[in-house]
């Protein structure tokens, strides 16, 4: 327990100090919110080893297209253009609000009028690497700017205990040629990452359906993560009440805004 203010920033300043050791003298990426790690009953901070540090990455445009085809199943009388993504209730599934997160970073591109959306997420604290969309309403390059941070990620703490956290059903290789499997198939199937995690967050159901809609889920993603044991697959379709909600919007043209 802490117990006195002093306490605490003097907790806070070791814990920094350590998260500095690791990673050299380079500062923390964008994103990054460390937290103090808390003394055991004998008054002694654990050791690195048992730090486990969280990395949380948020594919705006696949979550909110995966909101949107939950909304035709769950509430069909529903527009689904009206579905929208709680921010609050995907962090809080996510993780955001444990201990020892490090990471919070969000990319993604919206329609012009939704702007709004990026204020929620910096309110929870995330790093907002907004894209914007062509005049086709097209993006370019969301998942791989969270690609890249992921690949730094593995770069810089092999070694190190870590959950990483991705919110995107997305198995797609983009116009890069990278993709978010690759980095899954990596941490999982490659026998290099033993001392890591990963959650993957992603709307997904049994298809066909009544709708006739196809899951936004790859299922190479899913079956990388449910053959392994340091995996977990979060399906947000069972939390559909907690992460969409609806509201009135009337969509604007491509080059209005």
């Amino acid at each position: 327990m802490l117990r006195l203010h002093g306490e605490f920033s003097q907790l806070a300043f070791r814990y920094s100090a350590e998260m500095k050791r690791r990673e050299g003298d380079d500062a923390l990426p964008r994103g990054c919110i460390c937290y103090p790690v808390a003394e055991n009953k004998e008054g002694v901070m654990p050791g690195p080893e048992r730090v486990t540090l969280i990395h949380i990455f948020v594919d705006h445009s696949n979550v909110w297209g995966g909101g949107r085809g939950a909304s035709r199943l769950k509430d069909p009388k529903l527009e689904d253009l009206s579905a929208r993504v709680s921010i609050r209730g995907l962090d809080r599934i996510l993780g955001g609000v444990r201990q020892g997160v490090s990471t919070k970073i969000v990319s993604g591109g919206i329609p012009p009028g939704m702007e709004g959306v990026w204020t929620e997420y910096q309110n929870h604290g995330y790093d907002t690497q907004r894209l914007v969309r062509d005049d086709q309403w097209k993006e370019r390059g969301v998942d791989h700017t969270i690609i890249g941070h992921m690949w730094r990620l593995l770069a810089k703490y092999r070694d190190a205990p870590t959950l990483l956290v991705l919110a995107s059903g997305d198995g797609h290789t983009n116009e890069f040629g990278t993709s978010f499997l690759e980095v899954l198939e990596e941490v999982l199937d490659r026998g290099k990452y033993d001392t890591w995690q990963v959650h993957l967050a992603s709307f997904d159901w049994e298809y066909p359906n009544e709708a006739g809609l196809r899951s936004p889920t790859s299922s190479r993603m899913k079956r990388v993560i449910e053959k392994s044991e340091r995996a977990k697959f979060i399906n947000l379709f069972d939390a559909y009440d907690k992460v969409v909600y609806h509201k009135e919007w009337t969509p604007l043209k491509p080059g209005s805004a």
